[in-house]
């Protein structure tokens, strides 16, 4: 049973767009990365791909008003789905599967873990409390836990405007379950790298852990994702954080966050990498790219940070694999911890070393 009390939801307007140079960016990073595309096997991203073929159209033929104006409702298309817990699939009644109180109770179930995660409430107790109990913790007011969350964790958890997403207001801050989940991750790795310690993400979705990253303070974040995934990302990140602070390898551009295509890991020099973080990603890879991917891990970085599922279940004919049976076989790792992940039923949160 959940919360019985109701919050404001809305859609943010978003009135601004990507500037024309920001645009032929883009196009730019999407014609040289799918140039050089060798890393990539068959996964449940071809069909996803194949999905977004209308989105990409615009971008390969350099359509700047085009771009700019899928940007402006990106969280209002199907061009996210499978990237965030908050689109049109989650709150659009004519698309989604869930129930229509389903986005209140997802966000207000992210916070209470995050919550509880930072150690600023009490994780409940199936053994000490009786039902009613947990009816009456799900329908207290937890507005006022946003500026608590935000003061423990020294950094902003307000969903950007960008791409007009679906918030939920809690003492009139726009809140999502992907700022939440990503705010966690984005804590986690503040606690194990040094601010201007290089971390490289793999798989990076539309680049909502890479933002909550740099707002934790961390200065040095490269993202390598499949190359229309990096049009995405770009495309968001430089709206949120300004063009400048976004570059795609081959620019040639100072930039705090990098894009880069798969194939640039090959390129990036022995122990460069404070860190490797991976979040919901690997087990939905092509297995030999998986594959691929530990093994250059194992040789840029000492530490690999993994938070995964591991339901094993094929999705559209391609099997997921699991993170701890492929850092078995790749070989070469020490797993430092492993447990339940805070944020998210049914994945694990597990931190390997080299050795």
């Amino acid at each position: 049973m959940f919360a019985s009390r109701t919050y404001p939801v809305e859609v943010l307007t978003d009135q601004d767009v990507l500037a024309p140079d920001a645009c032929t960016r883009i196009s730019r990073y999407f014609a040289a990365a799918k140039s050089a595309e060798t890393l990539r096997t068959p996964s449940m991203w071809d069909a996803h791909e194949q999905g977004r073929a209308g989105f990409l159209a615009p971008i390969a033929d350099g359509d700047a008003p085009a771009i700019a104006a899928q940007f402006q409702q990106l969280f209002q298309t199907p061009v996210l789905d499978g990237m965030s817990h908050g689109n049109s699939l989650f709150t659009n009644p004519k698309r989604s599967p869930y129930e229509s109180r389903f986005f209140q109770h997802r966000t207000l179930d992210c916070l209470l873990s995050l919550v509880e995660a930072n150690g600023i409430g009490n994780v409940p107790s199936h053994g000490q409390w009786r039902v009613e109990h947990h009816v009456r913790h799900l329908e207290a007011d937890h507005s006022g836990l946003v500026d608590k969350v935000q003061q423990s964790m020294g950094f902003d958890l307000t969903m950007p405007h960008v791409g007009g997403p679906t918030v939920l207001r809690l003492a009139g801050q726009p809140v999502a379950p992907d700022v939440l989940r990503h705010a966690y991750v984005a804590w986690r790795v503040r606690q194990l790298v040094e601010p201007e310690m290089p971390v490289l993400e793999i798989g990076g979705g539309y680049g909502m852990l890479a933002l909550l990253a740099y707002r934790a303070g961390i200065r040095n974040w490269t993202i390598i994702d499949l190359p229309f995934v990096g049009c995405i990302q770009m495309g968001y990140l430089m709206r949120v954080l300004g063009a400048g602070q976004v570059a795609a390898t081959g620019e040639g551009r100072d930039a705090l966050l990098r894009i880069a295509k798969p194939e640039d890991i090959f390129d990036i020099p022995d122990d460069a990498v404070g860190l490797v973080v991976n979040c919901d990603s690997l087990p939905e890879m092509g297995r030999e790219t998986a594959l691929s991917y530990l093994r250059e891990i194992k040789r840029v970085s000492p530490c690999f940070l993994s938070i995964n599922q591991e339901g094993g279940r094929p999705h559209q004919n391609v099997a997921q694999s699991v993170v701890k049976d492929l850092i078995k076989e790749v070989g070469g790792f020490r797993r430092i911890y492993r447990f339940r992940h805070w944020m998210e039923q049914g994945y694990t949160e597990e931190l390997y070393e080299r050795v």
